[in-house]
């Protein structure tokens, strides 16, 4: 895992991800990472250690989400939407605030299921 970091996943990781939760706004998960940061990556090179990392967070809550709630817009609307019982912070940006943040939110979905690892969305 540590070498698919530090080579950066392909754009298209990105893309998949941001289509899965949020396909009628992928520029929303552009935006939370930053577009600047992203857009080499749309032109054929691979994304940073810093926006891969992003993007395995958002992957693996994703796959958790949707697998604890068996139902794709009960999970974006869980990750879309502030929760109380994370002190009324949205999901999908405290997931990308920090690993802590994406701790908290896993432990939330972990009484939905058990964590899953969403290799299939960086695979080449």
């Amino acid at each position: 895992m540590t070498e698919l970091f530090s080579k950066g996943f392909p754009g298209e990781a990105l893309d998949r991800v941001a289509h899965a939760i949020a396909p009628a706004n992928p520029e929303l998960v552009e935006s939370l990472i930053g577009a600047a940061a992203i857009g080499p990556a749309r032109e054929g090179e691979r994304l940073g250690t810093r926006e891969s990392h992003l993007v395995y967070r958002l992957a693996s809550i994703w796959l958790m989400a949707f697998r604890g709630l068996q139902d794709q817009e009960m999970a974006r609307s869980f990750l879309h939407s502030p929760n109380p019982l994370l002190f009324d912070e949205i999901p999908l940006e405290l997931t990308l605030k920090s690993q802590e943040g994406m701790n908290r939110v896993m432990g939330l979905l972990s009484s939905y299921s058990p964590s899953m690892q969403p290799v299939a969305y960086w695979q080449e």
